[in-house]
């Protein structure tokens, strides 16, 4: 998403009214049969967290991991107001296995927690500030879903993979204001009017969020239309689910054309781009076999299956002649380049 975008000027900017069109011939960006338009649209889109990209540094063009350390310490310097410095979306291809160390984040800002999101969005590179916040240290036990990648002594890293290890931190972070979240909101739905799409479904929506898209309804600033998908998770998916209902409602009787919530959002796995994603083959990098299932029986999550450490492992077959999936980081990383809005999932 390109960087301080123009149309980000507040809280409730004016809405894109929806006019009823003529009946009008096939063009580039629509198709026009029996009297109904078929347009471009997204269906899997982190729409929100896309948005504020914008609101933290600019690590999605940074190149290099100096880079990275190096923008932020450029935006921490900019913002002494702020208590947490967050952004996204950085490569994960950068660092070897995609282990970013929270030392290096400490270089340019030691005494503020700083957390940066992974273009796939489901890891998280974190400084020693925010692993000390957040209560992650040497004996802290892996999380459900969720994997905290250690050193020798045990101690973490600095990167944290799925939300099980990301919620770790997300749950001592302060709330995102109104107003971040209108802006923020505004600003990726301007992104996709202006390239055509006009209607998105947003991939993982969770209470915060819901109350973002109801407030921009309210105020008649929604530029597209939008549809959320609610996140189900299974370590709490039979006890949030009248909520899930009730939030669906709660869009329902907010009556505005360009909201709905009739989706439910399940993952069943993790992402390649991490070794999360579940594969019949086993990684070639040995920091996992065959990545995380999410879902168990009776819809309980499903204990995470990792690999036992390289050093362990059995040396009758090489890694070299072992049949592997190789991680597509680097390809995604082009494809990121090309200028997608928001992660895709």
């Amino acid at each position: 998403m390109p960087r301080r975008s123009s149309c980000a000027t507040g809280a409730s900017p004016p809405s894109a009214p929806m006019r009823k069109q003529p009946h009008r011939p096939r063009t580039p960006s629509s198709t026009w049969t029996a009297g109904c338009s078929c347009r471009p649209s997204a269906t899997a889109t982190r729409t929100l967290f896309g948005g504020l990209e914008a609101e933290g540094p600019d690590i999605r063009s940074c190149r290099s991991i100096d880079e990275i350390v190096a923008e932020v310490r450029r935006y921490a310097d900019a913002h002494p107001e702020l208590e947490w410095i967050t952004g996204a979306s950085y490569d994960g291809s950068l660092a070897e296995g995609g282990l970013f160390d929270a030392r290096l984040l400490d270089r340019a800002v030691p005494d503020r927690p700083v957390v940066l999101r992974a273009w796939d969005y489901h890891t998280v590179w974190v400084n020693s500030r925010a692993l000390e916040l957040a209560g992650i240290h040497a004996d802290t036990p892996e999380p459900e879903l969720g994997e905290i990648p250690r050193r020798p002594d045990g101690t973490p890293i600095g990167t944290l993979r799925e939300w099980g290890a990301v919620d770790l931190v997300a749950a001592v972070m302060p709330s995102r204001s109104a107003e971040v979240g209108l802006r923020a909101l505004h600003r990726a739905g301007r992104y996709y009017l202006e390239r055509g799409v006009t209607w998105v479904q947003d991939a993982w929506v969770e209470p915060a969020e819901l109350d973002v898209y109801l407030a921009a309804a309210a105020h008649g600033a929604l530029p597209i239309r939008f549809n959320l998908a609610l996140y189900a998770d299974p370590r709490r998916f039979a006890a949030e689910l009248p909520d899930m209902i009730a939030a669906r409602d709660r869009v329902r009787a907010a009556a505005s054309p360009r909201l709905t919530a009739d989706t439910v959002k399940f993952f069943a796995d993790g992402v390649v781009e991490n070794e999360t994603g579940a594969l019949l083959e086993p990684y070639c990098t040995g920091l996992h076999d065959h990545g995380m299932e999410v879902w168990g029986p009776n819809g309980s999550p499903k204990p995470s299956a990792r690999s036992t450490p390289p050093a362990s492992r059995s040396t009758s077959t090489p890694s070299a002649m072992r049949p592997c999936a190789r991680r597509s980081t680097r390809s995604r990383a082009r494809s990121q380049r090309t200028g997608r809005a928001t992660a895709a999932r």
